[in-house]
């Protein structure tokens, strides 16, 4: 028999192509596998270098600095509490002085309502005599 003369059969070529991509992931399965495995020992093995991008400070210069710091923060808290009492201050003064204007508008109001009254009162009494005098009423 000449190989010309076979003819393939599909379904023995897509059974071996199948085959031959299972393989193949599983080998690039195995491959992933093996990488990361070298790569995680590789860093165990790794040891880092500590530096520091400043001096470490000794215990009694950092206990003098919070020392220094606590007290601009003592001195920073004392200015805020004035600043807050001259605000509370100025604050009931400049409310007394509204109340006491408003106080004083409120009876300027009621002694002008209370003038324009009395001429309300007397006004109907000099209509009268006015049409009287122009002779409307007899």
């Amino acid at each position: 028999m000449i190989l010309a003369e076979v003819q393939p059969n599909p379904e023995s070529l897509s059974q071996f192509w199948l085959v031959a991509g299972l393989l193949a992931s599983f080998g690039c399965n195995v491959v992933v596998i093996i990488v990361s495995i070298i790569t995680v020992s590789s860093n165990k093995k790794q040891r880092r270098e500590v530096t520091f991008g400043f001096e470490p400070v000794s215990k009694s210069d950092f206990d003098e600095a919070r020392i220094v710091r606590d007290q601009e923060l003592r001195a920073i808290r004392a200015e805020v509490k004035e600043n807050r009492e001259n605000a509370e201050r100025e604050r009931r003064i400049t409310a007394a002085g509204i109340y006491k204007k408003l106080d004083e508008t409120r009876a300027e109001l009621e002694n002008k309502v209370d003038e324009v009254k009395e001429t309300m009162r007397t006004l109907p009494s000099e209509v009268i005599v006015v049409l009287r005098n122009t002779g409307v009423i007899k």
